[in-house]
């Protein structure tokens, strides 16, 4: 391309089913590594760019995310008006192969003093959920999912982080949240089958609490564990926690 090209990443659309190979991924890069990148479909298995594929040639702070893999999830700036005033997309938009960007469906218009809207797909449940995203401020976020062609909001704490685990729902409390009876503290991870959560239910299961001089460093997922990385007394310690059908192990 003779251009000074800085890889910014890429979103890799996941199998329906696991052990098949990755097809496509969407590869962001930007001009001598700016904020504002373009996007361009990549074929892993022909190993090249998808002439005709999702591309936005056009350089802007974005978010793109595969819904399937004929449709993806754009934030981008799509003309005035369309971006906050933090210089990233308000309105996200689903994009479906073939048409052009200008045709394609808003999903949601967040305010332009936002911080910036985005959406995304995850199957860990074994089926597709259709998430958005409202970043209004740092510490202050709205959650989404779509149900029968709407979003439902997803009732956690502004602050807090929310981690998809099979049909779990993992809530990282970064301040003290009261709910179903309880006061949970912050620095919290809880855990709620999703759909019961969805239908009203706040019956957690507390996977870990901090303690003076124990925090949560870091949580993540694998296909059948999740992963806390702690830090005990400044002393770096990693459980794996495992539900038996019963009872979450440690």
């Amino acid at each position: 391309d003779k251009e000074n090209w800085v890889w910014k990443g890429a979103q890799c659309l996941r199998p329906e089913k696991s052990g098949e190979p990755y097809q496509r991924c969407l590869v962001a890069l930007s001009r001598g590594g700016a904020d504002a990148t373009v996007v361009r479909e990549f074929d892993l298995q022909d190993r090249r760019f998808v002439n005709d594929g999702f591309n936005l040639p056009v350089e802007a702070k974005q978010d793109v995310a595969w819904k399937d893999i004929d449709t993806v999830w754009v934030a981008t700036d799509f003309g005035s008006g369309s971006m906050t005033t933090s210089g990233y997309p308000r309105i996200v938009r689903e994009w479906r192969r073939g048409t052009p960007l200008a045709a394609a469906r808003t999903v949601y218009e967040g305010k332009e003093t936002d911080v910036g809207v985005d959406a995304s797909s995850e199957r860990e449940s074994g089926q597709r959920r259709d998430w958005v995203t409202r970043h209004i401020e740092f510490w202050n976020t709205e959650r989404y999912i779509e149900r029968d062609g709407r979003l439902v909001r997803v009732e956690v704490p502004a602050d807090a982080s929310v981690i998809p685990f099979k049909d779990w729902l993992l809530v990282r409390t970064r301040t003290p949240w009261t709910t179903g009876g309880k006061v949970w503290p912050g620095g919290a991870l809880l855990a709620i089958r999703f759909d019961e959560f969805m239908k009203g239910a706040r019956g957690f299961d507390i996977l870990y609490a901090p303690t003076a001089r124990s925090s949560i460093e870091e949580v993540e997922v694998t296909r059948g564990a999740v992963l806390v990385s702690e830090l005990d007394n400044v002393r770096p310690r990693l459980w794996e926690l495992q539900h038996d059908g019963t009872t979450w192990q440690r």
